[in-house]
């Protein structure tokens, strides 16, 4: 495992939770035993990572994690960031049981907050994705909202297709499904379903244009 003297790190033995494969410079840990992180060629460099609970899992199979917080909290969670995905300058938190972020091959984030809260839930984001700086997705309010003893705002998982374009500032709210290939425009607001191909703009969010596609 290469390890430069400078890492910061507070775990005590860091070879069990890194692969010889990977590098790790300028970052911090602090995981509770019983949870684990597992690592295969990535980069990570000036970011922090915290588990606490029980049995929850970081897997890392990507090329790069950059300067981003992961806090996981809780019992049996997962986070797994698949092959030649890019983290970068960005949040994910899950404070949940039971949960899973997933972020597809060759997905790119660039800033963005990822929260999972609630217990057997999920956000799923899949393959070749771009997603630009202050993108907010959250699939929970963070605070029960009750109304004659009932929750009335439980979380509710988030699906994100392949290659889709999230552009700067827009908010992706729970329980919505985004077919792949879809646009979304600068700080739009994503609170129902969009379709494949299609280009989605403005708050609350409308259809503006279908049968397109995009590339970088």
């Amino acid at each position: 495992m290469s390890l430069l003297p400078n890492l910061a790190c507070v775990i005590s033995h860091p070879v069990r939770y890194f692969s010889e494969k990977s590098l790790v410079l300028l970052s911090k840990f602090k995981i509770a035993r019983g949870n684990h992180v597992k690592t295969s060629r990535v980069v990570i460099k000036k970011s922090r990572f915290t588990l606490i609970g029980e049995d929850n899992l970081v897997q890392l199979n990507n090329e790069l994690v950059h300067n981003t917080t992961i806090f996981v909290r809780g019992l049996g969670n997962q986070l797994i960031i698949d092959e030649k995905a890019r983290i970068t300058n960005s949040n994910i938190i899950i404070k949940a049981n039971h949960s899973l972020v997933h972020i597809g091959q060759g997905t790119q984030l660039g800033g963005t907050v990822i929260v999972c809260c609630g217990n057997h839930s999920h956000i799923q984001i899949g393959k070749h994705c771009s997603i630009s700086e202050n993108v907010d997705i959250w699939n929970s309010d963070t605070h029960d909202i009750i109304s004659e003893g009932t929750v009335i705002n439980p979380p509710r998982s988030i699906d994100i297709g392949n290659h889709v374009w999230i552009g700067k500032g827009a908010a992706v709210l729970k329980g919505v499904h985004i077919g792949d290939s879809a646009i979304i425009g600068m700080h739009s607001l994503v609170t129902k379903d969009l379709r494949p191909n299609t280009i989605n703009v403005g708050n609350p969010i409308r259809e503006i244009k279908e049968n397109v596609t995009w590339k970088l």
